[in-house]
Order: structure tokens, then sequence, then C-alpha cells
């Protein structure tokens, strides 16, 4: 079976509804020293994400690929899945995203959080939303977790919410079963604490 994105959640932030993405892109590090190539697919362990304004790097865990192409005609800025697997059948995939705060007054980082679970509700009947433990980044960014479940859809996912400003970065865990979500968790803590901003990305 070929994977539908999104699965569930941030359908808004992928799709357009509340919010307003600007144009995105990935580059993959391929090493410090080296420039980075964009004309070439960008597949690896580590990489640079970007989008509007706003960029951060992000290391693969032990065992997963990161990969901007795979997922990019489904809105994912980049996806990660494990060797010997893929973007469209891997039991769990992980995957980058933003969603852009267009409103009038900004809203509270925490009050985002709310809202993107109080959407998730709305098209999801029996969603089930449980707040996770916070992650602390090495820089002493606070980065907040929400736990998403539909026993009717068979959905199991987790999302990492960084503040950013209107910008706001997120990562998400997607599970096809409870089995392969749970094995998946420590790759996806990983993934969150590598997480580092990057450069302020200008625009032309």
């Amino acid at each position: 079976m070929s994977r539908a994105f999104p699965l569930s959640h941030g359908a808004s932030a992928i799709n357009g509804g509340s919010t307003d993405e600007g144009p995105i892109a990935v580059l993959l590090v391929l090493a410090l020293a080296q420039p980075l190539r964009a004309q070439r697919a960008c597949r690896g362990a580590s990489t640079l994400v970007y989008a509007d304004s706003v960029s951060f790097f992000l290391d693969a865990p032990p065992g997963w690929i990161l990969d901007c192409e795979a997922g990019r005609a489904q809105g994912p800025l980049t996806v990660l899945f494990r060797t010997g697997e893929s973007w469209q059948t891997g039991p769990a995939v992980m995957y980058a995203s933003v969603t852009t705060d267009t409103a009038k007054r900004p809203r509270a980082f925490a009050q985002r959080v709310k809202d993107e679970a109080a959407d998730w509700r709305q098209g999801v009947p029996d969603a089930t939303v449980t707040e996770r433990p916070s992650i602390k980044l090495k820089d002493g960014t606070v980065v907040l977790v929400q736990q998403f479940y539909s026993k009717a859809d068979q959905l199991f996912e987790i999302v990492a919410y960084f503040p950013r400003g209107r910008i706001m970065p997120m990562l998400t865990l997607t599970g096809r079963t409870q089995q392969a979500f749970d094995q998946a968790l420590p790759a996806f803590t990983q993934l969150v604490r590598s997480y580092a901003v990057g450069p302020v990305v200008k625009k032309p």
C-alpha cells in the first residue's frame, strides 16, 4: 500500500487552510567543508532544511536515511525512513514540515500547539491527543510534544513542535501499526534532539 500524505496531522500546514507556507527547499549537507549542492538528489545522514526565512539542521538516527526528494510531491520538506525501506511503504516513517501563523496578532507558542490538536480532532472524529513530556535541547530550547491516535483509521503519530516565531517547524513520526510506532519512538527522540537552528535565509 502506498503512503498518502498527510496521513493525519498537519494537513493545514502542508495544503493551505489557515496557514500560509512560503517557498520551501531542502539541501543535503554533504560535509561541513564542502559547499551545499542544490542540484543533486539530497539523500543521506544530515540535512539543512529551510522554509521561507527559517532554517534548521537535522541528523538522521542510526539506521535511518534523510531524503528530500521521496516525499516532495506530497508536501514534506524532507522525510526519513529506515535503511532498506522506503517513504511509501515503510512501516514507520518521519518527516519535517512547518506551519506559519498568519494571524494579525501572533499566537503564543503553547496556544498554537493546542490549536494544532484541535484541528486534528475536527478532522478525525475518534481522535485521542495526549501531551507527552517536553524535550529540552542543548541550547535550552523547550520542544513541545503531542501524540495522536485514531483507532478507526489506525493512525499512530507523535509530533514535536519547535518555537521559532511565526514559522513553526514540526517533526512527525507516523506508524502503520502500534508496534511499528513504538519501535521507532527512540529514533524519533534522537531526531528531535539533533535539531539545531540554521542560518537566517535572506529573501532575494
